[in-house]
């Protein structure tokens, strides 16, 4: 009996998704999932609840949830919660994922990633770049096709799949699937496969006559009746948090002392995209202010 296991967050379940569960053909597949936000910090455009369903009813025998200090976090804390969830059910013997390159490029970046020039990241620090692009830069036996590699959107949590398993002694099996036709983020459309971030944003302009042939009908149906950005409204409580009195900065993940002066300088900002804009800098990226909010 084959119990194969995916990490996701089906915002939302698109073609892509209900490819790679047919594609694993498996007795039993197990999904955890994002809950009602995701790693870039932002809602669903979908409840956890309905994304669950949506993933039942499209050939997951199980969906467990991500819990929101795991799935709104960086890709190492993201991959290992979600790794440590299914070590400890137990039953679980292949992870599948979808990457870039192929499998046996990933995991030689992996043991490449092993070791780190703490001098090198320490340079890289204090010129300003984050701390993720600062350990990138510091490992210095990576060819220029290694680098790239490990800069892909999907090779990223590939690597630290794997990296997680071998933390964690796992006896799962890392399987990685190629991505169908378009990339993670690409703005194409190829024999009704699209990535979810032009999937979003069709559904949120409304353009539902494009959207039926980019996702299963339940989906279609879903984001009909209730897909929405909330973002906006999610700014305005945000803000009406950091006017309404003291707030203990430290006791958030991924604060870092000082950056409350940035958060407090652009809240005369009308809207949420242009105000991550504006905070962002090479040091604190898009993705970390997201989280920081939410």
């Amino acid at each position: 009996m084959s119990i194969k296991a995916i990490i996701a967050e089906y915002n939302p379940f698109h073609n892509g998704h209900l490819h790679q569960i047919k594609l694993i053909n498996s007795d039993y597949t197990i999904v955890i999932m994002s809950s009602s936000f995701t790693q870039r910090g932002t809602p669903a455009i979908l409840d956890k609840f309905t994304r669950a369903r949506l993933a039942i009813e499209n050939g997951a025998d199980l969906v467990l949830e991500l819990p929101t200090i795991y799935c709104t976090s960086n890709a190492q804390i993201f991959s290992e919660g979600a790794i440590s969830i299914l070590n400890s059910l137990d039953i679980v013997d292949t992870l599948c994922f979808g990457s870039e390159n192929s499998l046996s490029e990933i995991i030689d970046v992996v043991y490449k990633t092993e070791n780190i020039d703490n001098k090198s990241l320490a340079i890289n620090l204090s010129k300003g770049y984050s701390f993720i692009k600062a350990k990138q830069l510091s490992y210095k036996n990576l060819s220029d096709i290694e680098f790239e590699i490990m800069n892909k959107p999907n090779n990223i949590l590939g690597i630290e799949y794997v990296k997680a398993l071998k933390k964690f002694n796992s006896k799962i099996i890392p399987f990685s699937i190629p991505r169908k036709n378009v990339g993670h983020s690409s703005e194409i459309i190829v024999d009704g496969f699209a990535s979810a971030s032009t999937i979003r944003n069709i559904s949120n302009n409304k353009n539902f006559s494009k959207l039926k042939n980019l996702v299963p009908e339940n989906t279609y149906v879903a984001l009909q009746e209730k897909g929405t950005d909330i973002s906006q409204n999610f700014f305005q409580l945000f803000k009406y948090k950091l006017f309404s009195g003291n707030i203990s900065f430290s006791d958030y993940m991924d604060y870092e002392l000082g950056l409350e002066n940035r958060l407090y300088s652009y809240l005369d900002t009308l809207d949420y995209n242009e105000y991550i804009n504006l905070v962002s800098t090479k040091r604190y990226t898009k993705s970390r202010i997201r989280r920081l909010i939410c």
